[in-house]
């Protein structure tokens, strides 16, 4: 669920390892009246707190949050290595 999730919504960009932590923007997570169960189970599984203000787009002021858990081979990160973050 967490380095290689089912849908392809939860990415912020194709063939991207960049993940939203809200899938389709819904602090409920749901999409269409439709619960999106794999992504609230990974989010309670990665986050412990919850709240509309996390989704909420305030452009200039707000945030936005995102997460990768593979490297650029789409390997699961492994805590024995050490990674570097190019921007």
């Amino acid at each position: 669920m967490a380095s290689k999730p089912r849908s392809q919504d939860t990415y912020h960009y194709p063939n991207s390892a960049w993940r939203k932590l809200f899938a389709g923007g819904d602090y409920r997570f749901l999409q269409d009246d439709i619960r999106q169960l794999d992504a609230r189970l990974f989010y309670f599984f990665y986050a412990t707190v919850n709240t509309p203000a996390l989704v909420k787009k305030m452009v200039g002021v707000g945030s936005q949050y995102a997460a990768a858990f593979v490297d650029a081979k789409g390997q699961p990160l492994d805590g024995a290595k050490n990674y570097r973050l190019h921007l």
